[in-house]
């Protein structure tokens, strides 16, 4: 069959031929296999071809239906030349086998964008993102294994930001990073998120960090500031955010995540760079740790507890 594709505005006419080996039985969703190739028209100006497989979605009962809490790993180590902060989202999967991505990435510019895909037999869901008003993308697969409570990991991830010349990351880049999810399950009475009442908050990575105990109670999902860090989880969706003091710093720095396990992963923004957030008794290890100062009266001194139910700003699924 014959079709268009629109990258950033332009139409270009594409063939996709697909093959259906003879002894395919279309009822089984887990035999149903279709392997082809997918080609621009020579008098289009893009007549290059790309090998593409499908596999029929399937009524899904593991992975279990429900929500799943994603990372979307750094693009970089320094956040100079790419991303180091962490993204996040949600994958929603329900008994037919669909699922809905909502992702937010750690680039400092794009939206939440949303998706709509499906589980093959095995367990893989591919996911994409159209970014960058066309001319970047996300795109990649992740596997919903059948052991393991349903944990997903990915295999190849393609990132894609083109040169501006001005904002976070002028220059673009191209990265692969990991793509992983866990179920998520809304607590209830005093169900702890974490694994502890006490760990700890890190910004940064191995060009600044800062690394500061605070405490959680269990049953209100609420936290216990300590050195201006304020934290406000989501128990509806697991997602994070709140604001921190960066070493010096005499103004505050909001920060978004989203608990993954017992590990809240994100990002925040700093300059035209992001740089990752870990909260959890086993936090991610951010760098150098500073002393850290308190801020000047007036601009956050006291220390503050955060309840819960308020959500991240700009997040996906947030709450209000």
């Amino acid at each position: 069959m014959a079709d268009s594709v629109i990258p950033a505005g332009s139409a270009y006419p594409m063939r996709l031929e697909m093959i259906i080996p003879g002894d395919t039985n279309l009822d089984d969703p887990g035999t149903a296999t279709l392997t082809g190739t997918i080609q621009g028209f020579p008098n289009s100006g893009s007549d290059s071809m790309s090998e593409i497989t499908g596999q029929r979605s399937r009524y899904v009962t593991n992975p279990a239906p429900g929500q799943y809490n994603i990372v979307i790993g750094p693009a970089s180590d320094s956040g100079s030349d790419a991303p180091a902060g962490s993204g996040f989202g949600t994958a929603t999967v329900s008994t037919s086998g669909a699922v809905a991505f909502t992702m937010q990435l750690a680039d400092g510019i794009s939206p939440p964008f949303s998706c709509a895909s499906s589980l093959a037999a095995d367990g893989s869901c591919p996911f994409y993102g159209y970014l960058y008003g066309g001319k970047g993308m996300l795109l990649g697969w992740l596997v919903f294994a059948s052991e393991d409570g349903g944990l997903a990991n990915s295999t190849t991830v393609l990132w894609t930001k083109p040169a501006t010349g001005q904002g976070f990351y002028p220059d673009g880049f191209g990265a692969n990073p990991s793509v992983t999810a866990a179920p998520y399950t809304v607590p209830k009475g005093t169900t702890n998120l974490f694994a502890g009442t006490e760990f700890y908050f890190s910004a940064g990575d191995n060009l600044t960090g800062t690394n500061v105990t605070i405490d959680f109670k269990p049953g209100p999902n609420k936290f216990t500031d300590r050195n201006n860090v304020a934290v406000t989880l989501n128990p509806k969706n697991g997602m994070l955010s709140g604001t921190f003091f960066l070493p010096g710093a005499h103004t505050a720095t909001h920060f978004q995540a989203i608990m993954e396990g017992s590990l809240g992963l994100g990002y925040y923004s700093s300059g035209r760079e992001t740089h990752p957030i870990s909260l959890g008794a086993d936090a991610v290890d951010s760098g150098p740790i500073f002393n850290y100062p308190p801020p000047p009266p007036g601009l956050g001194g006291e220390p503050s507890g955060s309840g819960s139910g308020s959500g991240s700003h700009g997040s996906p699924g947030g709450g209000e």
